[in-house]
């Protein structure tokens, strides 16, 4: 074994290596019987003890696992000389970050009648405002036209704006525990939330974390209610929205096509003209993404519509064509 990896291993408490015509000294510090904290600094003869000389921290090393957890993976001698498993502390923080959310979802998931059942009467409360039901169904008509898989969008989140040396080393010794223990604390201290409106006027809902996850829950449920409802005719427009949605998902199958020929029907009239499909992804049609000689025709074929009625100038495209060949086409037209 090389001597740097005895001294992590604790065989001896200093350990010096030369470096740029520097001598550089590394310490340790045992921390919860456990985990070996490693400081390195410049030890030369020659330096200047007048000016700021100071230690500083490059990772640590656990004596169980036999992992040097690392700050950085340049210019550290750890990284670079030793034999144990290397972890860059940078990626321990990113998974624990991402372990926590993840089992706060599932949480959420597991006890998800439980959670709508606290918030049914803020539900009630909310939804007795009519701008709230206009509301929610302007937010289930994006969904529905953006084809947004709902459980994908809508997550929970617990950010950890700090991990300190404390944390990393809960998490190493029992991950299960440190995260239960996160999100408990989360879910019974945090308490000061609030379901608002959209809509000044409208009072917010004051509501504990719990009941605030339930609302969400019950939105969520709504919205998809919503998007079924559209997808069964149920609604006068519902035949727009799946021409909305039909263009839009056809927008991002077709993501490596720049500019395609829009086929526009629109008061008996018909016109072509040239448009980057990636502006049909987020609906937006406009004449200054077209090319100069296209734009009379187009200002002309819509003569009447202002710039907020990009909808109706959207669903009077006939047909979508790239390289002479069709990618979409409303046979209603």
């Amino acid at each position: 074994m090389e001597g740097l990896d005895l001294f992590l291993k604790g065989c001896f408490r200093e350990f010096s290596y030369e470096k740029y015509n520097h001598t550089y000294g590394l310490v340790s510090y045992t921390y919860r019987s456990r985990f070996n904290l490693i400081y390195e600094g410049d030890i030369s003869p020659t330096i200047d003890l007048t000016s700021n000389y100071m230690f500083r921290f490059v990772g640590m090393f656990d004596t169980k696992d036999e992992i040097v957890y690392v700050v950085s993976d340049y210019y550290n001698v750890l990284y670079t000389n030793s034999n144990y498993k290397k972890v860059l502390l940078s990626d321990l923080k990113n998974n624990i970050q991402t372990d926590i959310n993840k089992a706060y979802n599932k949480y959420i998931e597991d006890q998800a009648e439980y959670l709508k059942d606290l918030a049914k009467h803020i539900a009630k409360q909310f939804y007795s405002y009519n701008n709230n039901v206009i509301s929610l169904y302007d937010k289930a008509k994006d969904f529905y036209i953006g084809n947004v898989a709902l459980g994908d969008d809508i997550k929970f989140t617990i950010d950890i704006a700090t991990v300190n040396l404390e944390d990393i080393c809960n998490y190493i010794i029992d991950k299960k525990q440190f995260i239960t223990d996160i999100i408990n604390f989360k879910l019974n201290y945090e308490k000061d939330y609030r379901v608002c409106s959209n809509y000044s006027g409208i009072p917010d809902i004051k509501c504990s974390l719990k009941e605030y996850i339930g609302f969400r829950l019950i939105e969520k449920d709504k919205i998809q209610d919503i998007c079924n409802d559209i997808d069964n005719d149920k609604y006068e427009n519902s035949a727009q929205l799946k021409k909305l949605k039909s263009i839009v998902s056809v927008a991002k199958e077709h993501w490596e096509m720049k500019n395609v020929i829009i086929g526009f029907k629109y008061n008996n009239k018909s016109i072509e003209v040239s448009y980057p499909l990636s502006y049909l992804r987020n609906l937006q049609i406009d004449d200054y993404a077209m090319p100069v000689k296209d734009r009379d025709k187009f200002n002309d074929l819509f003569e009447g519509l202002n710039w907020t009625q990009r909808e109706e100038k959207i669903l009077a495209i006939k047909y979508l064509k790239y390289r002479n060949k069709n990618i979409y086409e409303d046979e209603s037209l």
